[in-house]
């Protein structure tokens, strides 16, 4: 890589909570391609696995819907990035980029990112965390399309059984202890799967223990949660939010898998809500303690971090494939 591009790189927001020997340190792994005026960069729907940052040019994001029509979701800009999906998440390409103008890309390929994790996974860290925060910008992003979308549209289009009756103010939640669990089970969810005995002996104690009733909705007017959640029974339906009304729902999540992981991002919890739809067991960790464990228990937290990113780049699929679903459903009807 020459000066002038190392150079792009120190001054781009992406990069900046590497140092500078961090930076040059990756900079060896970094490739530099230009891709020509009306080039599809990547093609909705194929599988990769780089990471694209633009250095300079622009490029526009095209969803590609049923029936040969496509619709433009946004542009990007320089010190913007894409393939962030398919990069943390191993999942198909969720909209076709064009290149608008000749642009160049800095690119990081996924095999790289898996010898930081080993190698340096403080930087690892550093860039998935720089990816989560641009991917919460894409989610809000798409949440203000979906919003449009349900105005040009009457309520009983799209207002969903699950939006207006599942919520119970009066649900409540229940402390439990680990003699309430199978412990084997517990051990060999995925989120687990990569800590060695000790190191999930230590997590599970550190992780509250909840029973929720159906209809238990974890954002309200009065509160502000923000910590992971694991489903150990039953499942939680994600939605998506106006003015604290559930407007739609978007995603359910059952055993084994985590949610909540974007309630770290404050634009994420304006937006949407998790809501218990059958009575579940829920294991958490609040933020507080997780932040803590980079101290305590750095390969702990870093193990953690990559299923927060992961999640996180997951939601652009998710939230993706609802705005599809809803554009193809009600095309005929908007205006």
């Amino acid at each position: 890589m020459n000066k002038n591009n190392f150079e792009t790189l120190t001054r781009m927001v992406f990069f900046e909570q590497l140092t500078r020997e961090e930076l040059v340190f990756l900079a060896d792994y970094i490739k530099e391609q230009v891709f020509s005026q009306g080039k599809t960069i990547l093609r909705q729907g194929r599988m990769g696995g780089d990471l694209y940052l633009i250095g300079d040019g622009l490029v526009s994001v095209w969803i590609a819907l049923p029936g040969d029509y496509t619709k433009e979701a946004t542009t990007l800009q320089p010190g913007q990035c894409f393939g962030e999906v398919s990069f943390l998440a191993h999942a198909p390409f969720t909209a076709n980029i064009i290149a608008e103008v000749d642009t160049f890309c800095f690119i990081l390929s996924q095999d790289v990112l898996l010898m930081l994790r080993v190698a340096a996974p403080q930087i690892a860290y550093k860039i998935e965390k720089a990816i989560a925060y641009q991917t919460a910008e894409k989610i809000v992003a798409n949440f203000y399309h979906m919003r449009e979308l349900f105005r040009q549209l009457p309520e009983e289009y799209w207002a969903s059984a699950h939006a207006r009756r599942l919520a119970d103010p009066k649900a409540s939640s229940e402390e439990l202890t680990l003699k309430d669990l199978d412990l084997e089970h517990v051990r060999h969810m995925n989120f687990f799967q990569d800590m060695n005995k000790e190191q999930f002996g230590f997590l599970i104690k550190q992780m509250a223990i909840r029973s929720y009733d159906r209809g238990y909705r974890f954002i309200t007017d009065d509160s502000d949660n923000r910590r992971l959640a694991l489903i150990y029974s039953g499942a939680v339906m994600l939605f998506f939010k106006e003015e604290d009304k559930l407007q739609k729902s978007l995603a359910v999540f059952g055993v084994g898998e985590i949610f909540m992981e974007n309630f770290f991002l404050a634009e994420f919890r304006k937006h949407a809500n998790y809501v218990i739809c059958e009575k579940s067991i829920v294991l958490e960790l609040d933020d507080a303690d997780y932040f803590n464990l980079q101290k305590t228990h750095p390969e702990i937290f870093y193990k953690i971090s990559q299923y927060i990113h992961r999640g996180i780049a997951r939601s652009v699929y998710i939230v993706n494939r609802q705005f599809i679903r809803i554009d193809t459903e009600y095309h005929h009807l908007l205006k």
